[in-house]
């Protein structure tokens, strides 16, 4: 349990955490404590919902302390800032959609081609030979 306690306390440190590692841990606390798999899984499940939540603290407080340092400096004025945070944050948004555009247009793509009916054949013929 104090193992748990030392991870737990390290806060930041599980910013980064993944499922896989999550599992390592539960596996080895389930041995330590001899949980059963529903009861590790479910530790695996909080410790990664823990991770997300103390990389967005993390994020945010990084965010500030760079920012105040960028005006303090004289860098840039709060304004310019908050600027280009807007213009950072819209082209992340802007590429990750065109990114999830193309995996479903790459993946609608790869799937397996309609055969055409003899009724469609039929139709294209007919209307090319209007032309």
């Amino acid at each position: 349990m104090e193992n748990a306690k030392k991870v737990l306390k390290k806060g930041y440190g599980l910013g980064l955490l993944s499922l896989e590692q999550a599992k390592k841990f539960a596996t080895q606390m389930k041995i330590f404590l001899n949980l059963d798999d529903k009861e590790s899984l479910a530790l695996a499940r909080e410790l990664v919902k823990t991770s997300e939540q103390a990389s967005k603290d993390v994020l945010k407080a990084i965010d500030k302390h760079l920012s105040s340092a960028i005006v303090k400096s004289g860098f840039a004025s709060k304004k310019e800032v908050n600027v280009a945070k807007k213009v950072v944050k819209s082209r992340v948004k802007r590429v990750k959609n065109l990114v999830t555009k193309n995996v479903k247009a790459a993946t609608k793509k790869a799937s397996k081609p309609k055969k055409e009916s003899r009724f469609s054949k039929l139709k294209k013929k007919v209307t090319r030979g209007k032309k």
